[in-house]
């Protein structure tokens, strides 16, 4: 009797550990399943408050694009894609960021998106300029005149040094080959600083009347100093259906022998600071005009009289020898009227170089690969 009564006693206590343990698991999952109620909720908040942030960052960054488009609609095609591009690239950069929260960060994105905008259009302009210049370049052209410059550079050195050389006494071939290149070297800085733009402007010089055609004035004999340093001369700019920088390069070269032709009256009678100031002078007092004259285009004295010098018969060749007879003029007579020839095979060799640099000097005059 007593064992059924203390089986009975742990039989109730068993039941109600059970039914107190389902008790607190029911509690339990009642608890968690409130907890996670209230997380989803809390996720859809978060997540309808991204949504919205990002709707009002993108309306507004659409805003900020159409204000860009509508205030460069004067602009060129080019250049409006340019800007669409960037806006795009912008748009997307600011989309995939986070600093959305505040009106005042929206402001600031917008200011930021305008003047970015209005830089990458100052920018597109001259690429614009760019591209369209090198529609109008004309490969063929531009190839033969490089070829051209080489060929006619060719021709001074080593082709006239050469030349000159062989035909003096041994003791001063040297010098005279030094002579040569120290005058390509000088001519070459004299005419990229203010060379081509003595020969080629068409401002006046010293605020004188600018050159046209018809007009007698200063402008008609030398040119001005607006393009000194090849200021303007850029990527876009052209001269016919070449580059205007492989224009300034061609002429560059013709700059250089004309002043070299000289040197052959000089040799073994001049020394060299004498030759470098000479060619020097001479270039600003007579090549220079001359060029600018015959070669500048209309306006100049010579070109509104009709003189016609297609490979530079009176601006590289008549003024050259002019110079050349009024230096030997000026230092008077030698004291050995014997000539010795140093090195014949260096004055053929030396021929032989002016001959073949003569297609570039001629041919490349026609500033075209074709007819």
């Amino acid at each position: 009797m007593t064992t059924t009564i203390a089986t009975t006693t742990v039989n109730n206590n068993s039941f109600k550990t059970f039914k107190a343990t389902r008790t607190n698991s029911k509690r339990l999952s009642s608890s968690r399943i409130k907890n996670a109620s209230s997380k989803c909720l809390l996720e859809n908040r978060i997540t309808m408050r991204k949504r919205n942030s990002i709707l009002s960052k993108t309306t507004t960054t659409r805003t900020t694009r159409l204000n860009v488009v509508s205030a460069n609609k004067s602009s060129s095609s080019f250049e409006q894609e340019q800007n669409n591009s960037a806006a795009d690239v912008f748009v997307s950069e600011m989309e995939s960021s986070q600093i959305v929260s505040s009106p005042k960060n929206k402001s600031k994105l917008a200011l930021v998106a305008t003047t970015a905008a209005l830089s990458l259009s100052a920018f597109a302009k001259p690429a614009a300029a760019a591209a369209a210049a090198a529609i109008a370049v004309n490969a063929g052209d531009t190839a033969w005149i490089l070829t051209s410059s080489a060929l006619v550079l060719f021709m001074t050195i080593p082709g006239l040094a050469a030349f000159y050389a062989g035909l003096v006494k041994r003791k001063n071939l040297i010098t005279v080959l030094g002579q040569c290149f120290a005058l390509t070297c000088m001519m070459t800085i004299i005419w990229f600083v203010c060379g081509y733009s003595m020969c080629f402007s068409t401002a006046g010089l010293f605020g004188t009347a600018a050159m046209k055609e018809g007009a007698t004035g200063l402008s008609a004999f030398i040119g001005g100093l607006d393009k000194m340093f090849l200021a303007g001369v850029g990527p876009a700019s052209m001269h016919e259906t070449i580059p205007e920088i492989l224009w300034v390069l061609y002429q560059c070269t013709f700059a250089i022998i004309t002043p070299a032709l000289m040197v052959g009256s000089m040799v073994e009678r001049m020394k060299f600071n004498a030759v470098m100031w000479y060619c020097a002078l001479w270039s600003f007092a007579v090549y220079f005009p001359a060029c600018h004259m015959v070669w500048g285009g209309g306006g100049g004295y010579f070109a509104d009289l009709g003189v016609l010098d297609f490979a530079g018969g009176i601006v590289v060749h008549i003024t050259a020898g002019i110079g050349a007879l009024v230096a030997a003029i000026k230092v008077g007579k030698r004291k050995e009227m014997e000539m010795t020839v140093g090195n014949l095979v260096l004055t053929f060799l030396g021929t032989a170089m002016l001959w073949v640099g003569w297609f570039g000097f001629n041919g490349g005059s026609a500033l075209s690969a074709g007819a």
